[in-house]
C-alpha cells in the first residue's frame, strides 16, 4: 500500500488590505513597509473568515478535484 499526498490546494481570502492603508494606520512610511514584505496589498480574512473555514474550504477543493479508482 503507497500512502502519500496525491492532491492539495488553497484557500485565499478575497478581500484585500492595502500596504498604504496599514502604514496609515500605524501612522508610518507605506512605501518602507512595501519594501519590506515586497507586496502592495495583502490578503484578508472577512469577518465571518476563520482559520476552520478556511482549512475546510481548501480540503473540499482538494478533494473535489480527486478522480480515485479503488483498489
Amino acid at each position: 500500500m503507497t500512502v502519500g499526498i496525491i492532491s492539495y490546494r488553497v484557500c485565499i481570502p478575497r478581500y484585500r488590505i492595502k500596504v498604504s492603508e496599514i502604514a496609515r494606520v500605524w501612522n508610518t512610511d507605506a512605501q518602507s513597509i512595501a519594501d519590506g514584505i515586497r507586496m502592495q496589498e495583502k490578503s484578508v480574512q472577512d469577518m465571518d473568515d476563520g482559520t476552520a473555514m478556511i482549512t475546510v474550504e481548501a480540503t473540499r477543493n482538494a478533494v473535489n478535484i480527486l478522480t480515485l479508482s479503488p483498489g
